[in-house]
C-alpha cells in the first residue's frame, strides 16, 4: 500500500507529536490522527488507527518509543482529554512482545485526575491533578518522587544501558529550576535558572532559557552539546540521538550533532515553522502554512512529503 503525504497547508492542525516512525497530529476540532510510517512492508498510512471513546476534548497529545529489556522497542501514542482521561494505543508493531501493554496498568485514582503525560523511553509518565507524578511502564506503575510538581517531564535511557533502572529523568517546574534523577553525567550545570523548556535524549539534555539562550550537557562525542554562537533567540528545543534541534524566534530551525542520515537537513525553501519534534532519527515540522514535513532521511519506505 503507498503511503500518503502528510498534511500539507492545514490550518487545522494544532500540534504534532512524534516517536519512531510515528506521527500523532492533533487538529483545532479537538480530533486526532495517526501516521505509522514505520519502516517495515505491513506499515501503511492509517495502519495505527486512534479512536477516542471519551467525548472530551484533547488536552495534550504524545507519541514515542518504550524500551523493553533487555533491547525491543514499542511505539505508542497518547492522549488526554479535557476530562482527565488518558488514552494510549500501541500501533501496529513488527514483534509480538508480552505484558506490553502500558495502557491497562494505568492507575484508576489517575483516570479522571490527570493534568499531563509525557512518553519516555522508560515508559508513560502522568502528572496527577494533585501533583503526584506516576511512572508506568511495561510492568508496574510507581508514585515518584519530586522537588514539586512538574510542568515538564523528559529523559531516556542512559547511553549504552539497557537494564530498568538505567534510566534518567528530568523535571521542570514552574520556577524555572530542573531537577535530575539519574546518574552525574546527566545532572544540570551549577546555578542553572530561569528554564523554560527541556528535552533529553539517551545521549544529552537541553534546556531553553527565559531570554532565548539554550544550554547543554551530556555526551557531546558527536557535537550533540555544541551550541552555536551564533543562534540568536530560540523558543523550542528538541533532541534525538546524538543531535540537537532548535526552533528560533524567526521561525527558522537549526540543527547541530550528527547528521549522517540527514537526521535535521531540510529543504533550502523551508517555509516558516511553528512547532518542531524530534524522534531517535528524525526532525519533523510543523509549519505556518500547516504543512508537516519531515527531514531527509534515507529510507525505502521513507514518507513522502510536501517536498517529495
Amino acid at each position: 500500500m503507498t503511503l500518503q503525504p502528510l498534511p500539507t497547508n492545514d490550518q487545522a492542525i494544532v500540534e504534532i507529536a512524534t516517536g519512531d516512525e510515528l506521527v500523532v497530529i492533533q487538529y483545532a476540532d479537538g480530533s486526532v490522527n495517526v501516521w505509522d510510517l514505520a519502516t517495515y512492508p505491513e506499515a501503511s498510512t492509517g495502519a495505527s488507527t486512534y479512536i477516542l471513546t471519551a467525548s472530551a476534548r484533547i488536552h495534550t497529545i504524545a507519541a514515542g518509543q518504550v524500551l523493553y529489556p533487555p533491547s525491543s522497542w514499542n511505539r505508542y501514542h497518547a492522549v488526554l482529554d479535557a476530562n482527565g482521561i488518558i488514552e494510549i494505543a500501541q500501533p501496529v508493531s513488527e514483534h509480538d512482545f508480552a505484558n506490553t501493554d502500558i495502557a491497562n496498568l494505568i492507575p484508576a485514582s489517575l483516570q479522571g485526575h490527570a493534568s499531563n503525560i509525557f512518553i519516555l523511553e522508560q515508559g508513560l509518565y502522568a502528572i496527577h491533578k494533585n501533583g503526584t507524578v506516576y511512572a508506568i511502564n511495561h510492568d508496574k506503575a510507581t508514585m515518584v518522587a519530586t522537588h514539586g510538581t512538574p510542568i515538564h517531564i523528559a529523559g531516556g535511557r542512559c547511553r549504552g544501558a539497557f537494564a530498568d533502572d538505567a534510566a534518567y529523568t528530568v523535571f521542570l517546574y514552574q520556577d524555572g529550576t530542573i531537577s535530575v534523577d539519574g546518574p552525574p553525567q546527566y545532572q544540570p550545570p551549577r546555578d542553572l535558572h530561569s528554564v523554560t523548556a527541556i528535552a533529553a535524549s539517551s545521549s544529552h539534555i537541553l534546556a531553553l532559557l527565559h531570554d532565548g539562550s539554550v544550554v547543554a550537557w551530556g555526551d557531546n562525542e558527536l557535537g550533540a552539546c555544541d551550541v552555536p554562537a551564533d543562534l540568536g533567540p530560540v523558543v523550542q528545543v528538541a533532541v534525538g540521538d546524538d543531535f540537537s534541534v532548535v526552533l528560533c524566534a524567526d521561525g527558522t530551525v537549526r540543527g547541530w550533532g550528527e547528521n549522517g542520515e540527514g537526521q535535521y537537513t531540510f529543504p533550502a525553501d523551508l517555509p516558516k515553522v511553528r512547532q518542531i519534534s524530534t524522534s531517535v532519527y528524525a526532525t519533523y515540522v510543523l509549519t505556518e502554512s500547516g504543512s508537516v514535513i519531515k527531514s531527509h532521511r534515507p529510507s525505502i519506505f521513507d514518507v513522502p512529503d510536501a517536498h517529495s
